[in-house]
């Protein structure tokens, strides 16, 4: 089994998914290991460009051992604006033939929790101050790290986008849709679950403390 990589987005009820169901798929399926943790460690340093070269080759011939189910919203990443970059990482990882996952959910819904995120996490400036266009984007640029969620750019965020990017490197893309989540027919295609483990999975989901 190639490798299943969920790369996100954020705001999509990804701890829901991996603490209810992600974390279930290896009790039914042995062979698939889900979220080992030394890997993620790895991914994490390779995303922020900490990762030794010798530590890098390790992670890479881990990886190509496929059987991995890896769930970590940064992959894809917040902004926009680092799409193509993570984009072009998540390849070099994780090789054309993975099964790439995109949860999203409608834009002014994501918006709106991108917004209030950035409120509990000390912003203080109004909405309008905060989303801005390309042009105003580029002006403020050099005064923070794209890592940070100081300001976003509208103008760049398109889902079309973003499934463009990545259906130019991976041959399977499954794109889910918040509002279509609780169903898990993604996941039950995906590991060709029996009925009674598709319905065990979507209780779980159900039931678990949002």
């Amino acid at each position: 089994m190639a490798n299943i990589v969920h790369v996100g987005r954020v705001k999509t009820a990804t701890t829901s998914l991996q603490k209810y169901v992600f974390s279930e798929i290896p009790k039914i399926r042995p062979k698939v290991i889900f979220n080992a943790s030394n890997l993620i460690r790895y991914i994490d340093l390779f995303k922020l460009g900490f990762l030794e070269e010798e530590n890098l080759r390790i992670l890479k011939k881990c990886l190509a051992e496929q059987n991995h189910f890896i769930s970590r919203e940064s992959l894809v990443g917040w902004n926009p604006r680092s799409w193509r970059r993570n984009a072009d990482e998540n390849l070099e990882l994780f090789r054309p033939d993975a099964t790439i996952i995109i949860t999203v959910r409608k834009t002014e819904s994501f918006l709106r929790s991108v917004y209030q995120q950035t409120i509990h996490e000390g912003n203080v400036r109004h909405a309008e101050n905060f989303f801005l266009n390309a042009k105003n984007y580029d002006a403020v640029k050099p005064f923070f790290s794209e890592y940070e969620s100081s300001w976003f750019d509208v103008d760049s965020y398109d889902l079309r986008i973003l499934e463009g990017i990545y259906r130019e490197r991976f041959k399977k893309i499954i794109f889910v849709s918040l509002s279509d989540l609780k169903e898990l027919s993604f996941l039950r295609d995906i590991f060709d679950l029996t009925p009674i483990e598709h319905a065990q999975l979507c209780r779980k989901l159900e039931f678990g403390k949002k």
